[in-house]
């Protein structure tokens, strides 16, 4: 019975790992495919939604300038969606919450429309201890896979699939 529970702890540990080894190397490959982490513009909407996050990043990646023409564009190839709380022309925001925690990720144009620049923005609030201790544990996955997920939204055409 111990060997057979040992086996299956070797093998969750296993598979945790594989899990940490792919978001960190698809983390990397999101900076080398040009994704900067930047402040967020002050003129950003998320910055009116939600008033003094315990998070907040933002990262920016330049685009084809025939990728997106407006926020319509930008909503078909959003990979985080929830409830659209906030619009502008070049912006969208979408809320939504995790175990102990709210959050707002935002998607802005950048550069003029049809856009040059690409950012997605993320701030978080807790509401309890569960969610500062769930968004440890997230936080490390969050900024690796971020920037893997804005450098393949970079990539993504109007006529082509997003998911290409």
């Amino acid at each position: 019975m111990k060997r057979k529970h040992r086996r299956i702890l070797q093998a969750v540990i296993a598979t945790i790992g594989a899990v940490i080894g792919l978001v960190l190397w698809l983390g990397g490959l999101g900076y080398l495919r040009g994704v900067r982490e930047l402040r967020l513009p002050r003129t950003s909407l998320l910055a009116t939604t939600m008033s003094e996050p315990d998070y907040l990043d933002s990262y920016h990646v330049a685009v084809r300038t025939t990728s997106f023409k407006d926020a319509d564009d930008l909503r078909t190839a959003a990979f985080q969606k929830g409830e659209e709380i906030a619009r502008s022309r070049w912006e969208v925001v979408y809320a939504g919450s995790s175990p102990g925690l709210d959050y707002h990720v935002s998607y802005i144009l950048e550069g003029g429309l049809p856009a040059t620049g690409l950012r997605v923005s993320t701030a978080v609030k807790y509401r309890s201890g569960i969610g500062r201790l769930y968004f440890a544990i997230i936080r490390p996955f969050h900024r690796r896979f971020t920037p893997f997920m804005l450098s393949r939204m970079a990539r993504w055409h109007p006529e082509a699939d997003p998911i290409d």
